[in-house]
C-alpha cells in the first residue's frame, strides 16, 4: 500500500485515502454470515460443520454485584482473543470490495480505499467508493462509523491540488473528517509521507516502556533491564520498520537517541563529569559492551531481508512490489531536464527510496572498528 502511495507521489500525482473503521466487527458478525462466507470461499463438508459447531452452541451472562443474569446465546461475534478469530473476520469482509471501483486494502476490520486524482471527476468518482462499502457493510450484517473514518490526501503540493467536492467524502451523509496524517495498523502515515509523525510516536511509546523499566528494576538489575528492553523495547522500535524506515539523520538520531539513554542507565562505563557524549562516542563503547547493534542497522538487516523474500517470490504479492519500482524519479529531484538525448553519460541522479547514511555522526567505520 505504502509502496503504491510512494509511487503516485514520485509521479508527483495526488491519493486519496480513507482509513474506514467498522463499529465493533469482531462482536456484531452474525454467524450465519460467517458460515455463509465460509461456504463462498469453498469450505464444505466436515470442515464446515466443524468450524460452524466452533462458533454455534455459545453462551454468556453478567454479574452485578453478585447477583448473575440467565444465560442468553451468543449468535453474532467471534471468539476473541482466538486464533481463528482475525480469520473469521477476514472471511467475512473479504467481499466488501464486490462492486467497489477503487482498490481497497483489508486486514480484519481495518480498511483502507485509495484512488489516484489529476481532476476534479476523479474525486466524484472516489466518493462512489465509500457509498458502496456501505452497501457492502449492510449487507454483511456490518455498519461503518464515519466520525472514526478518516480522510487523507497525500500530495507534495503546497497549491493548485484539487479541491474535495463538498468539502468533505461522506458515508450515508455523514461527513469522514479530514486529517493530516492517519493511522493504520499501529503506523502512523502523514500527508507527504516523510514519517515524523511515525518516528515521534515510536520514541514516546519506546520511553515510556524503558522509564517503567527502570522504575521497577534497579540499576543492579542490569541483566534484567536488558532482557525486558530486548521483550518490550525493541519489538515497538522495530514494528513494520521496513515500510517507515527513516532516511535522514535527525530521525535516525532521535531513535538511536532512546536506546543510547537506556544503555547509560544501566552500570556500564562513564565518560568524565562535565562531558558530553555528542559524537555518540560512548554510546559505540556501550553498545561493545552489550554486544548490541546500532537501531538503523537492525532495521537495515530487516529491510534486506524483506527484499530477498520479495526478489525470491517468498512474500505474498511481491511482483507488484518489483512492477516499475526502477526508473521513477524521486519528487524532490527535477528531471525536466534529463532526457537521455540532452544529459551527458553518468549525469542522472538517482535516489533509492531507502537508504542508509553512510556519513553521520553514528559512522559505520567506528562501529567496524570496535
Amino acid at each position: 500500500m505504502v509502496h503504491r502511495w510512494s509511487q503516485s507521489l514520485s509521479e508527483e500525482k495526488e491519493v486519496e485515502a480513507v482509513c474506514l473503521d467498522c463499529t465493533k466487527a469482531f462482536d456484531r458478525i452474525p454467524h450465519e454470515v460467517l458460515v455463509r462466507s465460509l461456504q463462498d470461499h469453498g469450505v464444505t463438508g466436515d470442515l464446515l460443520e466443524l468450524l460452524a459447531g466452533y462458533l454455534r452452541g455459545r453462551t454468556q451472562r453478567v454479574t452485578v454485584g453478585g447477583y448473575y443474569s440467565e444465560y442468553n446465546e451468543v449468535r453474532s461475534g467471534v471468539p476473541q482473543g482466538s486464533v481463528l478469530g482475525p480469520l473469521f473476520s477476514i472471511v467475512a469482509v473479504n467481499k466488501l470490495s464486490d462492486q467497489v471501483k477503487c482498490e481497497l486494502f483489508q486486514y480484519a476490520d481495518d480498511l483502507v480505499a485509495h484512488h489516484v486524482i489529476a481532476r476534479s471527476e476523479d474525486c466524484q468518482a472516489f466518493q462512489e467508493c465509500p457509498n458502496q462499502l456501505g452497501e457492502n457493510c449492510q449487507e454483511a450484517r456490518l455498519s461503518l462509523n464515519p466520525t472514526k473514518s478518516q480522510h487523507i490526501r497525500l500530495s507534495f503540493k503546497t497549491s493548485g491540488s484539487i479541491p474535495v467536492p463538498q468539502g468533505s467524502y461522506h458515508i450515508t451523509s455523514q461527513n469522514i473528517p479530514t486529517e493530516s496524517q492517519s493511522t493504520c495498523l499501529g503506523v502512523v502515515i502523514d500527508r507527504k509521507l516523510n514519517w515524523t509523525a511515525q518516528v515521534d510516536a515510536v520514541s514516546v511509546k519506546c520511553r515510556k516502556r524503558l522509564h517503567a523499566i527502570r522504575t521497577y528494576f534497579p540499576p543492579r538489575r542490569g541483566a534484567a533491564r536488558q532482557l525486558l528492553c530486548k521483550s518490550l523495547f525493541l519489538p515497538v522500535a522495530e514494528y513494520a520498520c521496513s515500510v517507515w524506515n527513516p532516511t535522514n539523520h535527525k530521525h535516525q538520531r532521535q531513535l538511536e537517541q532512546v536506546q543510547k539513554d537506556f544503555l547509560k542507565s544501566i552500570r556500564l562505563s562513564k565518560i568524565p563529569k562535565g562531558q558530553h557524549d555528542s559524537d555518540f562516542s560512548q554510546y559505540r563503547q556501550h553498545l561493545a559492551e552489550v554486544q548490541w547493534d546500532y537501531l538503523w542497522m537492525r532495521r537495515a538487516k530487516a529491510v534486506l531481508v524483506n527484499a530477498y523474500q520479495i526478489r525470491t517470490g517468498g512474500f505474498p504479492d511481491g511482483e507488484l512490489l518489483l512492477t516499475n519500482a526502477g526508473g521513477l524519479p524521486h519528487p524532490r529531484v527535477n528531471t525536466r531536464s534529463q532526457d537521455p538525448a540532452k544529459v551527458p553519460d553518468r549525469k542522472f541522479r538517482t535516489q533509492p527510496a531507502t537508504r542508509i547514511k553512510e556519513v553521520d555522526t553514528l559512522k559505520a567505520e567506528h562501529f567496524a572498528g570496535d
